[in-house]
């Protein structure tokens, strides 16, 4: 008997898991999303903005291909704007998705299925409704015949239609990620799929389901995209303030050289530096100083990429954190920004640098509730100090750092010795190197 009122326990739990049902126009990977239900447009843009014009770019290398989902082939930059997906991820979060195609999202507690309302007005370029066995022919396509990694990722999804404007998709080892990741699927229209093998490339121009068609191309050279007049999104909340364009061109290069003296001359409308020399010495010409070209610095949250020295913890000689300590502080940062760098770089003080993520201060009250449990084995500085690099005044003359080093060198055992052979002090008593 009591087995039975256990299981029946368990069975009562389950289904009161299932039942947490989320139903929202949004969904975020961690926490809430930043815009609620009733949002008109996204804080950084223009809704007012006007519309018209071209807009030209440059891309690097060549292409072959249309079918950006193919498993060979080359596709032009920009491409993916002939597709449109169920939502869409704002720029100034992580990781949040809202409404373009689906209006609706519904999931539960263990995110095991996903429900999408499909919005009505939703059309494909040559004006037929999106529905809901469209979206469940995309997904199948993608599992049959789309690269190897989204068969891997989301392996047994299974969609079915509950009615015209409905959906829902089945995920055994279901998690909000996965959800999401369904979610920003391009939606294919199967009048144009149905009979083509989604694996290969194609020359032709895909019908799509997104704001911009191809209009022009010389292959391998150059493509414009255009912007469907009677685009049924594009006074959605998502897409107010962007789509501002009539056209986008892309002018292809080879060389990145040969690339960047095309815009000193005006051949198109971007540029983005990403090379601190570039930006201090190359920048510079009549058209920037008549003002035709503006050079502009933009403070953004993008989370940088982790760049550092790492050690091997496993060596006896990076074993020691008095060692690690002491390398830092003969490491130069301000001296080699200013003379190697043109001043442009700053220091990466944490593997999350420019997200909320990283950490700053000293732990939180949260953070501390993580960190008790493991306090004997995390240095004793984490829980009074923030952590920082060292700092120096970038003249280069690093005595009082090279003193401190030395200093916890001498503490860990290390010291001044003149070898005639210096690379066998970097030996083990085995004779291998450390």
């Amino acid at each position: 008997m009591r087995n039975v009122l256990i299981a029946a326990i368990l069975v009562f739990g389950a289904a009161a898991l299932t039942a947490q049902v989320t139903v929202s126009h949004a969904i975020a990977l961690h926490g809430e999303p930043k815009y609620g239900p009733d949002f008109t447009h996204f804080d950084y843009v223009n809704p007012d903005a006007p519309k018209g014009g071209t807009l030209r770019y440059h891309s690097i290398g060549t292409f072959d291909s249309f079918n950006r989902y193919a498993q060979r082939g080359d596709t032009p930059a920009g491409s993916e704007t002939i597709y449109d997906s169920l939502m869409v991820s704002s720029d100034d979060e992580i990781d949040s998705l809202y409404p373009l195609i689906a209006e609706k999202i519904e999931y539960p507690a263990d995110y095991s299925y996903v429900i999408f309302t499909i919005n009505p007005a939703a059309r494909f370029q040559d004006g037929r409704p999106i529905r809901a066995k469209d979206v469940v022919f995309t997904v199948q396509k993608f599992l049959e015949e789309g690269v190897e990694f989204i068969q891997t990722y989301i392996p047994g999804t299974t969609g079915k239609v509950i009615d015209e404007l409905t959906v829902r998709f089945d995920i055994p080892d279901g998690d909000r990620e996965k959800i999401m990741y369904i979610a920003s699927f391009p939606i294919l229209p199967p009048q144009y799929w149905e009979n083509r093998d989604f694996s290969e490339p194609t020359t032709d121009v895909p019908l799509g389901s997104g704001a911009y068609t191809i209009s022009d191309y010389n292959m391998g050279q150059y493509v414009v995209y255009k912007r469907i007049e009677d685009y049924w999104a594009i006074d959605l909340p998502v897409n107010r303030g962007r789509l501002n364009f009539d056209f986008i061109r892309y002018d292809y290069y080879r060389d990145e050289n040969v690339a960047l003296e095309a815009f000193k001359a005006g051949e198109y409308d971007f540029y983005l530096e990403s090379i601190a020399k570039n930006w201090a010495t190359l920048h510079s010409g009549p058209n920037y100083d008549q003002g035709y070209i503006i050079k502009e610095e933009v403070p953004h949250e993008i989370p940088a990429n982790m760049q550092a020295f790492v050690f091997n913890t496993r060596r006896p000689f990076f074993s020691d954190r008095r060692v690690r300590q002491a390398l830092n502080l003969a490491l130069d940062f301000q001296w080699m920004n200013t003379n190697l760098f043109y001043g442009q770089y700053t220091r990466t003080r944490s593997y999350f640098q420019n997200t909320e993520y990283e950490a700053k201060g000293i732990p939180s009250a949260e953070e501390l509730e993580i960190l008790e449990p493991i306090r004997d084995k995390i240095p004793e500085e984490v829980f009074t100090e923030e952590y920082n690099p060292p700092v120096t005044d970038g003249s280069g003359n690093i005595r009082p750092q090279i003193r401190e080093a030395l200093k916890i060198l001498k503490e860990a055992g290390w010291e001044i010795r003149e070898v005639a052979a210096p690379e066998k002090s970097l030996e083990d008593q085995e004779g291998r190197f450390i």
